[in-house]
């Protein structure tokens, strides 16, 4: 069954790309057969061609539209036969659902669902809660993002 490694976090620059860079490379140095799928590949992946047309025409997705293109990612994946996806910010979506102004409940009810959909593959979620070091070097800037988070400083997903 193929391992599903979610990367996410409300911080940004608490270093949730770099994570993901170097677990695949070292899982892909063991041998393994990893797919990493980077956060702004949400708007350029086939399986999320739907919620990129959506977000771009309408500036927000239907969580049915998210929830399919979880189904085709994940039928994509099984198919393919990957022992590991490492997924920068993908997934579970929280705070894209957070930005959009959706509620508690209905974030639960997705989470619901998602799961679900998610049953073929093993789910591991890392969530990276440490801000960042006053030492470490500031978010790039020009680092492409996929757009769809719509999380700011002072957005719920971040205070």
């Amino acid at each position: 069954m193929t391992v599903l490694i979610t990367v996410w976090g409300a911080s940004p620059g608490v270093g949730k790309s770099t994570l993901c860079t170097g677990l695949s490379q070292w899982l892909a140095d063991t041998g393994q057969r990893v797919d990493h799928f980077r956060e702004e590949e949400i708007l350029t992946r086939p399986q999320f061609a739907a919620v990129a047309e959506e977000f771009k025409t309408t500036g927000t997705v239907a969580l049915g539209t998210l929830i399919a293109a979880t189904a085709k990612f994940v039928d994509a994946v099984v198919a393919r036969g990957d022992d590991v996806v490492i997924a920068d910010a993908l997934m579970p979506f929280v705070p894209t659902l957070l930005a959009m102004g959706h509620s508690e409940e209905t974030i639960d009810a997705f989470m619901t669902d998602l799961t679900a959909v998610l049953a073929r593959v093993r789910s591991v979620m890392v969530f990276l809660e440490a801000k960042p070091s006053p030492h470490s070097p500031e978010p790039r800037r020009g680092k492409a993002s996929s757009g769809l988070t719509g999380t700011s400083e002072n957005s719920p997903a971040t205070r």
